[in-house]
């Protein structure tokens, strides 16, 4: 059984960590899925409840409760912050990166599976999940450890984590998992392995770790809840949100595209070469990451909630794919590397353009814009030179790794201090928490924003839906003083039917607004 050393899995593991734990602290949660996550965290945390997670005080809304236990165990351990409530994540983030190396490697090779995990490491997507404060890496890493588990034949392994990818995620964690391994099978022609997975068993291992929650959570819930959590794409309607999407199918072709950065360029390459170029041992396991990723993206396009966030657990597939091809390529194309050094060119060319593009039209950010596309076509310049000049295949796979590293930690650094009150609530939560307080009145705050509201002021604040005619009915009879938190968007649509003359504005910052209502 291959092995990795010692030495490249701590040079690994730095590699992830680094780019998990990176700024995680930095920068203030962001209004929805955070701000939802770690307000549920916080309130479990400082309950006697940790069974069924009750949402914001008013009413139950019970969650699949594992990213919310480990939430608020951070809490727990290191105080109720930004960086506590996304540790988990970027631990999850982290430990996914070294079991896909070190399956990888098990699988095929030390450098297949170096690759795989660097590339994992490395690409925007994860950089960007693995600082969320939700439960996605959590998901991620029960979800790879079940199917690598399968192609390794731990089929006891497999099982536990489909129990522990249940309670992060619902069905979503038995089902995707049911539907790979089936379709892969079916083309194998393979079917008859399915009688040696034990599945009744291992059904009976999976029960062991989901039922004892599910059996309380509808004994103190009934029915109605229960049942109503067995609905497969709910485990998708809390997924993050991206802050570049906006909802759309064509918001999967752009995460797909950046997500993959820095190495976009050879991914369809990979996915052809793993069919084409493969010998058949490997051919018969690529195409199980072709099956994974497959499965995923289809899974995401069917369903009713257009997130495109729910792509994260393909990129273990792809990036197993493309440490594979870079295996294949340094042992046979001995140094013939001007396909890879094209794609590249054209990659990084792009991703400059892109950012100069994508910051180009508001002038306080522009100039970051600006650096971050030189920086990028400076990586992509040299990367170039080392593959296309020296023939370096090794030192071109570490310069395309770092450089996606670096790029995204220089954007985190100084691009994300500029934009992050458009994201967060935080700053009028802050400036005027103390006087909210202090007053005793009420406090109302828009649907989307009021996870945030009650986690950075730990007041209890009403939710408005803007949306609701009853829910504006309720705001318009309430004649006592009061606060409202609402976006300017949100508030400029209202003010057609709703009596703002008695609203005075407190504070604004661009996309979030306070408003007093005497």
């Amino acid at each position: 059984m291959n092995r990795m050393s010692r030495n490249k899995f701590f040079l690994l593991l730095a590699a992830a960590a680094f780019a998990m734990f990176f700024a995680i602290g930095s920068f203030p949660l962001f209004d929805g899925s955070e701000t939802f996550f770690a307000e549920l965290a916080r309130e479990m945390s400082g309950s006697d409840n940790y069974f069924v997670s009750q949402n914001f005080s008013a009413y139950p809304l019970n969650l699949w409760p594992l990213g919310t236990w480990l939430t608020g165990t951070s809490f727990h351990l290191f105080g109720i912050t930004e960086a506590s409530a996304r540790f988990p994540s970027a631990v999850m983030g982290a430990f996914t990166v070294l079991l896909t190396a070190v399956a990888v490697t098990r699988l095929f090779n030390e450098r297949a599976g170096l690759c795989a995990g660097f590339i994992l490491s490395s690409t925007v997507m994860l950089f960007y999940m693995g600082k969320t404060a939700a439960p996605e890496t959590a998901f991620l890493f029960f979800l790879t450890g079940s199917l690598l588990a399968f192609l390794q034949e731990k089929y006891w392994l497999m099982y536990l984590c489909c129990g522990f990818s249940f309670l992060t995620k619902g069905p979503l964690g038995l089902l995707l998992p049911a539907v790979i391994i089936f379709f892969y099978l079916l083309l194998l022609g393979d079917l008859r392995r399915l009688l040696k997975l034990h599945l009744f068993p291992g059904l009976i291992l999976w029960l062991a770790v989901v039922l004892p929650w599910y059996i309380v959570l509808y004994e103190t819930q009934g029915p109605v809840i229960g049942v109503s959590l067995l609905t497969v794409c709910r485990g998708w309607s809390e997924a993050v949100t991206l802050p570049w999407t906006s909802g759309s199918l064509l918001d999967y072709p752009l995460v797909l595209l950046l997500g993959l950065f820095p190495w976009t360029g050879l991914a369809l390459k990979a996915v052809k070469d793993g069919i084409c170029e493969s010998r058949m041992e490997d051919m018969r396991r690529l195409i199980f990451f072709q099956v994974w990723w497959i499965t995923v993206l289809v899974f995401s396009l069917l369903c009713p909630v257009r997130d495109a966030g729910s792509l994260l657990p393909l990129f273990p597939a792809l990036a197993i794919l493309l440490g594979w091809d870079l295996d294949r390529m340094l042992s046979e194309e001995e140094g013939r590397f001007s396909g890879w050094a094209w794609r590249n060119s054209l990659m990084y060319l792009a991703a400059a353009a892109g950012w100069v593009w994508a910051t180009g039209a508001v002038d306080e950010i522009a100039y970051v814009g600006v650096g971050l596309g030189a920086l990028t076509l400076l990586f992509g310049i040299g990367i170039v030179v080392i593959l296309a000049v020296y023939k370096d295949g090794s030192l071109g796979i570490g310069l395309q790794g770092l450089s996606g590293i670096v790029i995204m930690a220089t954007a985190f650094s100084f691009l994300l201090p500029l934009t992050q009150d458009q994201l967060s609530i935080k700053s009028l939560t802050g400036e005027f928490g103390k006087k909210i307080k202090e007053s005793g009145r009420v406090v109302y705050a828009e649907s989307s924003l009021r996870p945030g509201v009650l986690f950075y002021t730990e007041e209890e604040a009403s939710e408005v839906d803007f949306n609701s005619g009853n829910s504006l009915q309720k705001l318009a009879k309430d004649s006592r003083p009061k606060y409202i938190f609402v976006r300017r968007q949100t508030y400029a649509k209202a003010a057609a039917f709703l009596d703002v003359n008695k609203w005075s504005l407190l504070a604004e910052n661009g996309t979030y607004c306070l408003f007093e209502i005497k």
